[in-house]
């Protein structure tokens, strides 16, 4: 398996490859967003930025998984953003599920979970 992580900060991507490095995984898949031009994954989670960011990149995000794969949508207790996301699934037909029983935390976040 392969594991990549892109961020929009350059500061928080290198809190995860100091992260990774203590752990002694492999750190040589960290690229940032702008710069991203992998093709398509079977697992996605698009936790990035703000959270006008990542409406922004919904759309992007969602056409780099691959058919069949999933899309991890996370922090939709945000009213604002979860219509975002839902009119964006819906103009595309992609089925979705909550995953706010398994997800949801002491904060209130939780996530929702989209098949490509």
């Amino acid at each position: 398996m392969d594991v990549w992580s892109v961020d929009d900060d350059a500061c928080w991507l290198d809190r995860t490859r100091r992260f990774l490095a203590s752990e002694r995984l492999r750190i040589n898949q960290l690229v940032e967003w702008q710069e991203f031009r992998q093709t398509s994954f079977e697992l996605v989670l698009h936790d990035l930025g703000s959270m006008a960011t990542r409406e922004s990149t919904l759309p992007a995000a969602l056409s780099i998984v691959r058919p069949g794969g999933v899309l991890v949508l996370d922090d939709l207790q945000f009213p604002s953003y979860r219509g975002c996301v839902e009119k964006t699934l819906a103009a595309t037909g992609t089925a979705h599920v909550s995953a706010r029983q398994m997800t949801y935390d002491v904060i209130g976040r939780y996530s929702w979970v989209a098949f490509a």
